[in-house]
């Protein structure tokens, strides 16, 4: 039986290692052998012992009787490269190979007489007589696949083994083979193939490569899944060369198909580029690619690729559109790199500019700005960019020429992907023409069209605002409501044209009488307005001066001559009359139809109390204008004690308006009314003479030189008449120092260097200049340094409550020690008491001057008090001191 069992091993073999050497078997499981295997978590063999079985006969004998038969089997067995191994039928090993030997690491006499329980792990084991059973139970042979380590090598052994019955010729049982094959470095160049596959395939979809093949002799056609994607194919349709002609149309096949035939008959390769036309109808671009291989000069296969440029195509047809519209966009670009220099700049903008291209390279954009100083402003932008990648503003430039060149700018970062340095894109829009329409359109919207003066619109806008301003500032405002008195039948007399000449004239006249705070509107056909920030007094003066100007004719033409029209005003106030500006031009309006109603030619407010006042003020300036010639104006003059000496030294020449009907009129009534009218510059050359004669006549009756001041109007310093001054005090000859010109310290604030030569002036003709209410006003001690005055005038209030208020006090007496420091003499008026009086002498004050000594008296009572000095020999104020005017 052992020999018949050694013969049906050797024939098994033979034909399990057929079996062994096909390319494909089945797998049923895997299954990792070895002594003390170590496991992972999975419960993966990662090494064992190996196993090594020979095949002596079961008594260590031949197995068969031919010497020569039995060598010729043990030397197949033992130099096979497959490990051999065999069990009867309950599991023992019976015999193995030497390369079973070598494969496990066993000594032949380790495993000959054992089970699978006694040599390996206990699942092992169990997994291995599973196998056997099952090859038992059913005869047919089982395919296993065992992967183990052997002596800690790093790669696996991986054995597909193959397990059958031995079976005598009646049919029995008697044992178990078993041949294994160690397929590991098979597997691994198949998995290496494999994984180039994979990388080509995966490179070829990366690169949109499809690739394909034509076997020209058998007439196959093989192809990769990215020419399937590149193409739109179905996968499962069966292609072939003219599947790839089928979407190509036009020049593009003709092309295709004169190619193919050429490769065919001469084994030319081909490259070019063709247009597909896909079922769903879109478009593709795609470059084709072949060469072929020859046999005895007959091409014998194609190999071909198609590779899918259509984004690229279009990325080529976007950078294209992208330069055409770069160069001819008619907005200007520049380039600038990581340093802010420009690389570029398209046509557009050496036309803005009118720099060439080479002088525009290699600089900064600032230097093309008007203020390219402004290194702030570049600055701002800068951090812009840094910060949010973006900056947009109106920016002037310079052209080449000079001229500016206003532009709307909107600067772009670039930034590169893993470049942390900005490119920037300047994008530059002219806005030249823009912001001229628009300053037409708005100076359409805003401006009347004949007079270029300001309309409804912005007049009510400028007056909304200055309203803001007052109230904020809690100050006041008055609007003027100007229009032509029977304008309408001037208009129809000499047409609407010469009606036209005689609005713009009209408006030029308003213009003149308009100062420099007041804004001028036209806001109807012949309705101005004027808006004013003056105080009351100066808008009535302004109505007046309107009025006056219309009494001289307005010229329309030759044709026409002199045309005579008057002019209707309403004034309106704010805030008295109204809160804002529509209702303020509202009561401006109906103020206007008031004047009308009383016959034109006049100016009129809406309150009936402002109106009186008005009309009051009006009538006294008017008499006024007649007060001088008819000797309503007197000159009174109040003594100036020499302190020291008790003497009368001086005196203050002060006016008083002897009105017929209302009686005497204070000069802080009709003063401000003189200034008001410019009556004040008559005015005040009637003072100068009066003085100058007043002082030729103590001169010459007293043989007395009395110290005359007289007060000078900031507003004739403004019109220059100290300049008339001066030549009366040239003409007249007097003594030096005989007139005093008395001044306030506001004067001096109002315009220094004007102020400071008109004074020097009158101190180089023979006039003292004296600073009148020291102490009241803007009491700046560089005032005194500057301007060289001769008095300080303590100012009343100061010496009103000299003698209860310590301030008072005090503050008298640094101002008299100020004087004397810088060489001034003091001037203490409004002093009333003795006790005042003491107080000032002890001081070291100069002179004083008050209703103790005399109120201010005519020239005769002023000149009883010279005499009676004279007479007397000695000071005589105090008897004066109740002396009426």
């Amino acid at each position: 039986m052992r020999g018949t069992l050694l013969k049906v091993v050797t024939f098994l073999g033979a034909v399990l290692y057929s079996t062994l050497s096909r390319k494909s078997k089945p797998r049923q499981r895997r299954a990792n052998l070895g002594k003390s295997p170590q496991y992972q978590a999975h419960g993966r063999v990662l090494s064992r012992r190996a196993l090594h079985v020979s095949t002596p006969s079961a008594n260590g004998g031949s197995v068969t009787s031919d010497p020569r038969e039995q060598a010729l089997f043990n030397a197949l067995v033992e130099n096979c490269s497959d490990a051999i191994w065999l069990k009867d039928t309950a599991g023992v090993y019976q015999a193995c190979n030497r390369a079973a030997a070598e494969m496990y690491g066993w000594l032949p006499r380790d495993i000959v007489g054992k089970t699978d329980a006694e040599l390996f792990l206990p699942q092992v084991a169990r997994h291995l007589q599973n196998i056997d059973s099952k090859v038992l139970e059913t005869k047919v042979p089982v395919v296993d696949e065992q992967i183990f380590h052997q002596n800690g090598e790093p790669e696996p052994i991986i054995l597909d083994v193959v397990v059958s019955t031995v079976v005598q010729p009646d049919a029995k049982v008697i044992g178990i083979l078993g041949i294994g094959r160690n397929v590991a470095v098979r597997r691994r160049k198949e998995n290496k193939i494999r994984e180039q596959e994979a990388l080509l395939q995966e490179m070829s979809n990366l690169a949109q490569i499809g690739g394909w093949e034509l076997d020209v002799l058998e007439n196959k056609f093989s192809w990769t899944s990215e020419l399937i994607r590149i193409y739109e194919f179905n996968e499962n349709q069966n292609l072939s060369f003219e599947s790839l002609c089928e979407p190509v149309d036009g020049t593009d096949r003709v092309i295709l198909e004169k190619a193919l035939a050429n490769t065919l008959s001469k084994g030319e390769p081909a490259d070019f580029q063709i247009k597909l036309l896909l079922p769903n109808g879109t478009a593709k671009w795609v470059r084709v690619h072949w060469r072929a291989a020859t046999e005895e000069r007959k091409v014998t296969r194609i190999w071909g690729i198609a590779q899918d440029l259509t984004d690229s195509s279009k990325l080529v047809e976007s950078l294209r559109m992208a330069e055409l519209i770069y160069s001819t966009n008619l907005d200007a670009i520049l380039i600038t790199d990581d340093q802010a220099t420009i690389v570029d700049a398209n046509p557009a903008f050496l036309h803005m500019t009118g720099y060439t291209k080479a002088e525009v390279l290699g600089r900064f954009p600032q230097n093309f700005r008007v203020d390219s100083d402004n290194t702030a402003a570049f600055a701002l932008i800068g951090a812009a960019l840094r910060e949010h990648g973006t900056w947009k503003g109106q920016v002037q430039l310079r052209h080449k020429d000079g001229k500016s060149i206003d532009t709307y700018v909107d600067i772009e970062a670039i930034r590169e992907p893993g470049n942390v340095n900005l490119k920037r894109a300047v994008h530059l829009r002219d806005l030249s023409e823009q912001i001229s329409k628009d300053a037409e359109i708005w100076r359409h919207a805003n401006f009347d069209s004949l007079t270029g003066l300001p309309n409804r619109s912005l007049l009510l806008d400028r007056l909304g605002q200055l309203i803001e301003t007052k109230r904020a500032d809690n100050d006041s405002l008055g609007i003027l409501c100007i229009d032509l008195d029977r304008f309408a039948a001037v208009n129809d007399l000499i047409g609407h044209a010469n009606g036209d000449k005689v609005l713009v004239e009209v408006a030029k006249r308003l213009h003149e009488a308009v100062t420099a705070n007041g804004t001028l509107a036209r806001i109807a056909g012949d309705r101005f307005v004027v808006v004013l920030v003056d105080t009351q007094s100066n808008i009535e003066q302004v109505a007046l001066t309107i009025i006056d100007s219309f009494s001289i004719p307005f010229e329309a033409g030759e044709s026409v001559g002199g045309v005579h029209t008057s002019t209707s005003i309403g004034i309106a106030l704010y805030p008295e009359d109204a809160p804002n500006a529509n209702g303020l031009l509202s009561i401006a309006e109906q103020a206007m139809t008031l004047a009308k109603r009383k016959g034109g030619n006049r100016f009129h407010y809406h309150a009936p109390l402002q109106q009186q006042a008005a009309m009051v003020k009006v009538r006294l300036i008017n008499e006024l204008r007649q007060a001088i010639s008819r000797s309503q104006i007197h000159m009174y003059y109040q003594p100036i004690i020499d302190a020291r000496t008790g003497y009368i030294r001086k005196a203050e020449a002060l006016l008083r308006w002897n009105h017929p009907q209302i009686g005497i009129i204070s000069p802080a009534q009709f003063i401000p009314l003189a200034e008001e009218s410019g009556l004040i510059v008559h005015l005040g050359d009637w003072v100068m003479d009066e003085a100058i004669s007043s002082v030729q006549r103590w001169q010459k009756e007293y043989d007395l030189n009395i110290e005359l001041s007289v007060n000078q109007s900031p507003a004739q310093f403004v019109t220059g008449s100290n300049a008339t001054w001066i030549k009366h005090l040239i003409i007249a000859g007097l003594p030096k120092h005989s007139i005093t010109v008395e001044i306030t310290e506001s004067m001096l604030v109002d315009d220094s260097g004007q102020m400071r030569t008109s004074l020097k002036l009158l101190q180089e003709n023979g006039a003292k200049i004296s600073l009148d209410d020291f102490g009241t006003g803007f009491s700046a001690l560089s005032y005194l340094k500057l301007f060289n005055v001769n008095y300080l005038k303590i100012d009343k209030s100061f010496i009103h409550n000299i003698e209860q208020d310590s301030s008072d006090k005090a503050l008298t007496q640094a101002i008299i020690d100020l004087a004397h420091k810088l060489n001034i003499e003091t001037i203490a008026e409004g002093v009333e008491t003795k006790g005042q009086q003491d107080i000032l002498m002890g001081f070291g004050c100069d002179y004083v001057q008050g209703y103790l000594y005399s109120k201010p008296v005519t020239r005769e009572a002023f000149e009883d008090l010279l005499q009676n000095q004279l007479r007397q020999g000695k000071p005589t104020f105090a008897y004066y001191k109740n002396s009426d005017i």
